[in-house]
């Protein structure tokens, strides 16, 4: 067998034979690392004003980025193939059956989340081919300092440095591999069906354009929403809303109650038991603090990013207040040649994978460094992106209570908990799923 083909298991189905990267990439180092940074973290604070939750506690080591000037031109509408039109005439009401029929499915979400069907499992598992990794990032970003580098890179300029650049429609499945053949990245896809792309190009157009913001990610406005505990708050609080009432339609939109939903479940269904450990302790959270809203009723993520257009791309970075073990999904949006700019650049992985409009991905940002190549000028990118913050897990994890309220009431439980610390990574590996039963676990569900 050639050097870097994993041998499936001869009691799984048959799956595409999956190239593994290479000997020199080591996951499990990068992880165990992200949780090192995550483990210092100081406990969180108890003299915090409730309600004035802050998003990134960080300091940009350079000076904030310029924003890029304006277009000589108004930005052109989008053409017609990308902004169908929505609704499909008046709406008509809901039949009691039907409104019943989808109370109930909503509940079986809340309840379960997403249970894949057996077409799912052949379409998206069975069907999915795993892309290769043979690169290795001499000099990646280092965790302890995540704000990272504001060069524009462009395509070429990563090919000269050995980036292999993989072509991706935004509709297949495609994994991406460590050497033990744990899924630890997805190209998800998207739905095919006229009502999602109908959600993609409503979405797009209203995330199209934003005044432009610098911070530490990149030039665009960032707007974040949903639950956050992090240094400095007595217990998870919502993300205050600035401006008042932007978010709040943009959580009641349709469209990215489509996207939210897809997203989420194709996090059950590629990470089973990470989605299943972050559902466990969010739910409890939610149970907990009735006043906690969720972002969305049909997603486990309990946070949010709406990047506004027309050019949102981002700096080299990683999401260090995320869970390190965890998965962040970013969907791309707009209209733009996503063989020309848009690339989801993945940098230990050494890719810079096309990242067509509507496509959604899912990647351990806390984990991996990434950062996206700049649209021509003229083209629209947006994006929307859902997150779990580490913070809230340790939360529930410690009993629903901060690491100084704990230390005072069960020193005892601390201690122990402090120790356990330094195996978080490793557990965090095992909730990883593996390529070679993926699809047999779910089958046997």
């Amino acid at each position: 067998m050639p050097p870097g083909l994993c041998s499936p298991s001869p009691e799984a189905p048959a799956l595409p034979l999956p190239i593994c990267c290479s000997e020199g990439f080591d996951y499990a180092a990068l992880l165990q690392d992200s949780c090192e940074w995550d483990n210092e973290a100081p406990p969180t604070a108890s003299g915090a004003e409730d309600g004035a939750l802050g998003l990134d506690l960080l300091v940009l080591r350079e000076p904030p980025p310029a924003c890029p000037p304006p277009p000589a031109q108004p930005l052109p509408p989008l053409p017609p193939a990308a902004l169908p039109a929505l609704g499909g005439g008046p709406v008509r009401p809901q039949r009691h059956n039907n409104r019943r029929r989808a109370r109930r499915r909503a509940e079986a979400v809340a309840q379960d989340g997403h249970i894949p069907t057996l077409k799912v499992i052949q379409r998206h598992l069975q069907e999915a081919s795993p892309l290769p990794i043979d690169f290795v990032l001499a000099k990646p970003v280092p965790v302890r300092f995540p704000a990272g580098d504001s060069k524009r890179w462009s395509l070429e300029e990563l090919r000269s440095i050995g980036i292999r650049v993989i072509p991706w429609n935004g509709r297949d499945s495609q994994p991406l591999l460590d050497r033990e053949n744990r899924v630890i990245a997805v190209l998800a896809g998207q739905p095919s069906t006229a009502q999602y792309q109908r959600a993609v190009a409503e979405a797009s157009s209203l995330l199209r354009a934003g005044a432009c913001s610098p911070h530490r990610r990149g030039a665009f406005l960032a707007v974040n929403c949903g639950v956050l505990h992090q240094q400095g708050t007595k217990r998870p609080l919502r993300m205050r809303q600035n401006p008042p009432g932007l978010v709040e339609g943009l959580l009641q939109a349709a469209c990215f109650k489509a996207l939210a939903g897809f997203a989420s479940s194709s996090y059950q269904l590629w990470c089973k038991g990470v989605y299943q450990h972050c559902k466990c302790r969010l739910d409890k959270i939610y149970e907990h603090f009735d006043d906690l809203q969720r972002n969305f009723p049909n997603s486990v993520f309990p946070a949010a990013a709406f990047n506004f257009g027309p050019q949102a791309w981002t700096f080299r970075h990683r999401d260090c207040l995320n869970v390190p073990y965890g998965m962040c999904s970013v969907q791309a949006l707009g209209h733009f040649d996503p063989t020309k700019g848009g690339h989801l650049v993945l940098w230990e992985f050494g890719v810079a994978v096309e990242f067509p409009a509507g496509a959604c991905v899912l990647l351990p940002s806390a984990t991996i460094t990434h950062s996206n190549i700049p649209v021509a000028e003229g083209e629209v990118r947006s994006s929307f992106t859902q997150y779990v913050p580490g913070g809230l897990l340790r939360y529930a994890d410690n009993g629903m209570r901060t690491e100084l309220e704990f230390k005072a009431e069960d020193p005892k439980g601390y201690m122990e908990m402090c120790r356990q610390k330094g195996h978080r990574w490793q557990r965090g590996l095992d909730l990883l799923s593996n390529w070679e039963t993926l699809a047999r676990d779910w089958g046997n569900r």
